[in-house]
């Protein structure tokens, strides 16, 4: 029994240090720099995105209302955008459409400047 617990133990120890080293990802935004897109700021809205021809990825600083949109491979930053605009383009029927829409032009980080998460 108390193999056991210690088998336990260490196999615990190494699930949490695999955890701790995952390191951020690293995104270059198009006129900004690198963003380090990281567990404590951003949640990812992969899980929650329809697929779409344009819209690879997309992070979400809900804190901060700060989105990094990954278009054809590129990534945009949009500043003060609101979580239930957010929920209303993922819920929409198409993520090209609603973003060329309701997205694109708005939220410009010009006039809203974002967090400042560059290294």
């Amino acid at each position: 029994m108390r193999f056991f617990f210690v088998a336990t133990l260490m196999f615990a120890g190494v699930i949490l240090l695999q955890i701790s080293t995952v390191k951020a990802r690293e995104v270059y935004i198009n006129d900004w720099g690198i963003v380090e897109v990281d567990a404590e700021h951003f949640i990812s809205l992969q899980g929650k995105m329809k697929p779409s021809s344009q819209i690879n990825r997309m992070y979400y600083d809900v804190d901060n209302q700060y989105l990094l949109v990954s278009l054809n491979g590129t990534f945009y930053h949009y500043c003060k955008i609101p979580q239930d605009v957010i929920d209303s383009w993922l819920t929409s029927d198409s993520l090209s459409e609603y973003y060329q829409k309701d997205i694109k032009g708005n939220f410009d980080c010009k006039t809203n400047p974002p967090p400042d998460y560059r290294r």
